[in-house]
């Protein structure tokens, strides 16, 4: 009996201390319940019921009930704590779960974001690898991919049933604007006529800008004449458009007093049935022809069957 006294004793201040805080925070969640916020008037309601099970314990343990007839209650306190701790532990699992789905959501968003940047960042890169970054026609890596490809493709075919064509063009009197007006002009020259050319083929993955002012236009399936055809109908757009003259002067108000038209030379090389087809060397005797016709007059076509 000694010892429980002793214990009793040092439990005082504690319990003294405890109902401080008890009060405090009852104090504290009775405000906040009258601001109307939601969690504090449950943690209110909580509070009012804890308080009741505490009573009601306390009157039994006290013998109260019995003294005053209501023989009949139990302490259910302990049973409505674990009732509380189950609510609680189920409400935070529910926390859990829907924090999970949304944490799971979250990342599925983040992925599908980073594929998509991925994605694009690789289509990026592949245009850079295959396209020419001024003109946005295919580039020199582009052209030699393909040869190797079609020679491939066309090494199994009929050698009597093939019909392919290609044209090599460079542009004369290139440099007058290059140096008269500047890169930046020379530039948009370059820019323009590739819009020429892909106005005139209709096919961009045809059109390839090989360096410089040098450009070549593959023809599967177009004979020598079809060919012949394509270059003078590109020589004729560059003739009726004063090209680039009338451009820089209405487009962008340049004196272009003194300077001469555009024009281009032109080689084209034809498949001849029945040899062997390689393309590597149609695109060297179309590139000779070019510069043939560069050395003669310029704005000139010629051709070569091989």
């Amino acid at each position: 009996a000694t010892h429980l006294k002793d214990y009793a004793l040092l439990l005082r201040p504690f319990q003294i201390i405890l109902a401080a805080v008890f009060i405090y925070g009852f104090i504290v969640v009775v405000k906040r319940a009258y601001q109307r916020q939601a969690d504090a008037c449950w943690l209110l309601a909580g509070s009012f019921v804890l308080m009741g099970t505490v009573l009601n314990d306390i009157a039994y343990a006290n013998r109260i009930h019995g003294a005053s007839g209501l023989s009949n209650t139990v302490p259910f306190g302990l049973l409505a704590f674990v009732l509380s701790q189950s609510l609680i532990i189920a409400q935070r699992f529910s926390l859990a779960l829907r924090t999970s789905e949304n944490l799971a959501a979250e990342l599925e968003s983040k992925v599908y974001q980073r594929t998509q940047e991925l994605e694009e960042a690789n289509m990026h890169l592949q245009l850079a690898a295959t396209k020419d970054v001024l003109t946005r026609l295919n580039n020199r890596y582009n052209l030699y991919r393909t040869i190797e490809q079609e020679n491939l493709a066309y090494e199994k075919r009929d050698a009597d049933s093939i019909v392919y064509s290609l044209i090599y063009l460079d542009l004369d009197h290139f440099k007058q604007f290059n140096d008269g007006f500047g890169h930046d002009i020379g530039d948009f020259i370059l820019q323009q006529f590739a819009d020429v050319l892909l106005e005139a083929v209709g096919e961009e993955e045809n059109v390839y800008r090989v360096g410089g002012d040098e450009f070549i236009i593959l023809l599967p399936g177009h004979s020598r004449e079809a060919a012949w055809n394509l270059a003078m109908t590109i020589v004729e757009m560059l003739k009726k458009r004063r090209f680039p003259l009338d451009i820089l002067e209405q487009a962008l108000g340049l004196s272009i007093a003194g300077h001469r038209q555009i024009t281009c030379s032109i080689g084209i090389a034809s498949y001849i049935p029945g040899t062997t087809f390689d393309l590597h060397k149609m695109l060297t005797a179309a590139d000779k022809d070019m510069l043939a016709a560069k050395d003669s007059q310029k704005h000139q076509i010629m051709e070569y069957e091989r």
